[in-house]
């Protein structure tokens, strides 16, 4: 499932990208160029706005909540993504997948101290943005669990 999250709902797109969604952010607040490049790109969009226009033949998910968490419960139920989701496999920052990278190819590019006590390494093959699995990675699973519990509810 491909998405398109508009600029109301930009924390969201950032948190199904951690889950692994292909989650494009459009910042800017043109609804029309919105419609035809998620059109354009098979993209179903995701927003706040209860004014978009329905001229165009695009998949449209309105988000109810403000906040965050619910936001992305509803996108997983509603577009019912429980069994798609991948987490920390997509760049947060620009939504492309990441590719595992050896130890060494990291050297010098990260932290020192992360080079000596961490063993697994991803990069985005876009920005070049390393990810490895440091401590805050257990605060991030357990925000994506309680998320998870809710959407099965």
């Amino acid at each position: 499932m491909r998405l398109i999250v508009d600029f109301m709902c930009g924390k969201l797109a950032r948190w199904l990208r951690v889950l692994g969604v292909d989650a494009e952010y459009y910042g800017e607040t043109e609804s029309t160029k919105l419609l035809k490049r998620a059109l354009n790109e098979e993209r179903t969009v995701v927003t706040r706005n209860t004014r978009i226009p329905s001229a165009y033949s695009v998949e449209v998910l309105l988000v109810k909540s403000e906040i965050p968490e619910e936001q992305i419960v509803q996108v997983i139920k509603d577009l019912h993504l429980e069994h798609r989701l991948a987490p920390f496999t997509r760049c947060n920052v620009c939504n492309v997948e990441l590719n595992d990278v050896e130890k060494d190819d990291v050297k010098g590019k990260v932290p020192l101290y992360v080079f000596q006590t961490q063993g697994r390494f991803k990069m985005c093959g876009s920005c070049g943005r390393i990810y490895w699995p440091g401590t805050h990675t257990r605060s991030m699973k357990a925000y994506i669990d309680r998320i998870l519990e809710a959407s099965n509810e």
